[in-house]
């Protein structure tokens, strides 16, 4: 059964995803990456969720969330011969949608079922970095997708966990092999939050021309400093 946790309603709320992708490690996880096939099944059944393999599934990914006798119970449906790379994209990017749409209405009592399809590749999306609308959904649809994505990537690749591991370990496969991720993956994620933290100095001085939040952003995150370092090692153009 899927409980309740105020804390992961107030992040979700605040569309805060790397605090949310940390505290779902927390409550429902090990505290470290997550690596092999049985780790997902786990971390999603220890928050309530189930998780079915459907080959004949139309599209990449579903999620179902269904009132039985009052209590909400959430399903991700998914095809079991996807490559696992993609797979455990696609599986965090459903477990972000619930948290971030269905768990709110769930805690707020206003709705208890509801679901999602998923046609195109979320971890391909993730990888182009493409903010693309889809014609056929709504602006607020291709938000949340939008954020699902960022969730995914913050989940497989915590930030707080990678500005820590990169103080000793500097050498990219190596980092890409302790995540459980490609480097591909890896380039993407770290690209994800270079461009976050332009954005949020950007937010934070909206009379800045744009190269100088992007100089603002060098000066004032110093933290993510050696990630920088390990953005220019993979892809000397990030």
């Amino acid at each position: 059964m899927f409980a309740i946790f105020p804390e992961l309603v107030r992040c979700a709320k605040a569309k805060e995803e790397e605090k949310l992708a940390l505290l779902a490690h927390r409550y429902f996880g090990t505290g470290e990456p997550l690596r092999i096939r049985a780790e997902y099944e786990e971390m999603l059944a220890n928050a309530g969720i189930r998780l079915c393999y459907d080959d004949t599934l139309e599209g990449y990914g579903a999620l179902l969330v269904k009132d039985e006798r009052g209590l909400a119970t959430p399903a991700l449906f998914i095809k079991k011969d996807m490559d696992w790379v993609e797979q455990k994209f696609l599986l965090t990017y459903l477990f972000g949608r619930f948290l971030f749409e269905f768990q709110i209405k769930i805690a707020a009592g206003t709705s208890k079922t509801g679901g999602i399809k998923e046609l195109h590749s979320p971890y391909q999306r993730f990888l182009a970095n493409k903010r693309i609308l889809n014609p056929q959904a709504s602006v607020l649809a291709v938000k949340q997708e939008w954020l699902a994505d960022e969730f995914a990537g913050a989940f497989l690749l915590p930030k707080q966990w990678l500005r820590k591991f990169v103080e000793e370990e500097r050498e990219p496969h190596r980092i890409a092999a302790h995540f459980a991720v490609s480097i591909d993956f890896l380039k993407a994620r770290i690209r994800h939050i270079r461009q976050k933290s332009q954005s949020s100095v950007a937010n934070a001085n909206p009379k800045l021309p744009p190269e100088g939040s992007k100089k603002l952003a060098q000066r004032t995150a110093s933290p993510l400093s050696r990630i920088r370092a390990l953005a220019k090692k993979i892809d000397p153009s990030l």
